[in-house]
């Protein structure tokens, strides 16, 4: 008797034991299902804040759709100046889906940034089918650029796009884009007027941009940008003075908000002001073009920042920024 009540305690024991093991492989089971299905973490969207790369790294970047079949090439990128935000990128399909040599305009908020862990290199990715891509707005040509800142061309852009983009975290973006009030001064200076024209330009015409200061005297020229890639936001331009003030050939990274842009409607030339003294001119750190700083580091660009006198920048797409001078010079 006793031994039978022994194996029928053993086998009560041995279901209860199996039954929670099933149990638990359920639980296990159903996290992994719920975990498989939640929201993919890319380094990306972990680090959307420090996500930076020089003008000259963007141009010439792959894209790709969301299968990773490369599609483009940045072949440049268009920029408010005043700003600084990055608007579109400018692609070059090499003739893929028969659309030929001509280039193309895409919102940039409609790439995502990723990193191809294989081969350390990253790209961009634009999540569009190929039927839907053989219908883009038409192309335009290398030689005859269109005019970025005509909201009969804009809109076509961004309500063809309007689907396909994708505000990064923290920004509002209102579709499609509406235009920006710029404040313009025309001399005299005392005749303020408003304008709703966007000063758009290719960011390969804002490298090599004359840099001056208040009394238009020649201190160097744009040799690169740093962009934050979300939003798009131009944070530090790398000057280079050309041994201005015995500068030597340093590189110095101005904060993008201690400049005013001014347009000569006479020559149609843009420049970019820097109101600082010579004397603080001379105490500013530079670095060497072939060691940059890491603009990631916080304490490095709040350094930069608190230098120069502007307010620590956040991720928030503003259209506020420097002003714009428009002057026509006595000849």
């Amino acid at each position: 008797m006793l031994l039978r009540v022994n194996t029928a305690a053993v086998a009560m024991l041995v279901v209860w034991c199996l039954t929670m093991t099933v149990s638990a492989q359920e639980k296990r089971s159903a996290t992994d299902t719920k975990r498989e299905k939640g929201p993919a973490v890319s380094v990306d969207a972990k680090n959307a804040r420090v996500m930076l790369h020089r003008a000259t790294e963007i141009n010439g970047m792959k894209v790709r759709n969301s299968e990773g079949k490369e599609l483009a090439t940045i072949k440049d990128t268009i920029i408010d100046l005043r700003p600084g935000m990055v608007e579109y990128a400018v692609l070059s399909y090499g003739g893929f889906l028969g659309l030929g040599d001509k280039l193309f305009a895409v919102p940039w908020d409609a790439l995502q940034h990723r990193h191809d862990v294989n081969n350390a290199s990253p790209y961009f990715a634009l999540d569009i089918d190929e039927a839907t891509l053989k219908q883009s707005p038409a192309g335009f040509d290398d030689s005859h650029w269109p005019d970025f800142a005509s909201p009969q061309w804009s809109s076509k852009i961004d309500t063809f796009y309007e689907k396909f983009r994708k505000p990064h975290s923290g920004l509002t973006v209102t579709l499609p884009r509406r235009e920006v009030k710029v404040d313009v001064e025309v001399k005299p200076k005392n005749a303020d007027v408003a304008s709703t024209e966007k000063m758009m330009l290719r960011g390969s015409a804002i490298l090599g941009m004359k840099v001056k200061n208040e009394a238009q005297k020649d201190l160097g020229k744009v040799s690169d940008l740093v962009i934050e890639i979300h939003p798009g936001k131009i944070r530090y331009a790398a000057l280079s003075y050309g041994g201005f003030l015995g500068l030597g050939d340093k590189l110095f990274a101005v904060p993008w908000k201690a400049f005013d842009s001014r347009h000569d409607i006479s020559t149609k030339e843009f420049s970019l002001v820097l109101n600082i003294d010579e004397a603080r001119l001379r105490k500013a750190s530079g670095f060497d073009k072939n060691k940059w700083p890491d603009f990631a580091d916080t304490s490095i660009t709040s350094e930069l920042d608190k230098y120069y006198g502007v307010p620590g920048d956040s991720t928030a797409r503003s259209t506020t920024g420097g002003t714009i001078v428009r002057e026509r010079k006595d000849r």
